[in-house]
């Protein structure tokens, strides 16, 4: 996929949409963690598909043993 053919998001943007603060995502870029970015000048960007794939790694299945105890 083309890069222009997402609509780029901005640093609050992604904050809003993950719920976290809005300076988390600096923060984020800071420590070289959090989803993959684009940067031209002193512009940073946020391809939509780059966050899913950031949030998609994040997913914890639970434990079967410890999903059976809590159904018992």
């Amino acid at each position: 996929m083309n890069v222009l053919e997402e609509e780029l998001l901005s640093d609050e943007e992604l904050a809003a949409i993950l719920e976290v603060a809005p300076k988390t995502p600096a923060q984020w870029r800071h420590r070289g963690v959090g989803p993959r970015y684009i940067k031209y000048g002193r512009i940073v960007r946020y391809r939509p598909s780059d966050v899913r794939e950031y949030v998609n790694k994040h997913v914890v299945e639970p434990s079967r043993r410890k999903a059976a105890e809590a159904a018992a």
